[in-house]
């Protein structure tokens, strides 16, 4: 029997958030057109088989639509914390990542270097920031607020018009 995963969407900016549910929770958010290749890939990663072998729903849902709602209330200035229910799917180790980077606080920007020295270990920048690369919850688990050392944005899965864009939200709230 196929375990049955919902993904919903809303345009929200210029952004086409969609978000995938399992189990009433929120185990990934993306922020790219091209959702369905980023999802393949994120599934046969941390679930070891193709996205053809699940059943993947498009529905409205009180979880999804609350992730959702969340994030727009996000981007209109309304609210500054994420609190819908979500799941962490990765390896230990980037979930401790992860788990250091969400108390990173609204405004705050910090290093990979930073990052890397809050979990003790100050020599994995490299590997501390690939894992912020590869952040399943987008905005939930703020990578947007990790620069590099020398200030510059570095990278964002999404691109680094929208990690400016969430800055600058960010600073004139």
């Amino acid at each position: 029997m196929k375990t049955t995963w919902i993904i919903n969407s809303r345009r929200i900016e210029d952004y086409l958030f969609t978000v995938l549910e399992l189990d009433h929770q929120i185990i990934y958010i993306s922020a790219h057109e091209n959702f369905d290749e980023k999802l393949k890939t994120w599934i046969h990663h941390h679930f070891s088989f193709e996205i053809e072998a699940i059943n993947l729903v498009k529905q409205p849902t009180l979880v999804n639509d609350q992730a959702l709602e969340q994030l727009e209330q996000y981007f209109q200035g309304k609210i500054k914390e994420l609190t819908f229910p979500f799941k962490l799917y990765g390896s230990e180790q980037e979930i401790i990542i992860w788990k250091e980077l969400a108390k990173v606080k609204y405004q705050e920007i910090i290093a990979y270097s930073e990052l890397a020295t809050r979990i003790n270990k100050p020599k994995a920048v490299r590997y501390v920031a690939t894992t912020v690369g590869k952040n399943p919850l987008l905005i939930m688990i703020p990578c947007h607020r990790v620069n590099r050392k020398s200030g510059e944005l570095g990278g964002f899965s999404a691109g680094l018009a929208l990690k400016q864009r969430l800055q600058q939200l960010e600073k004139s709230h």
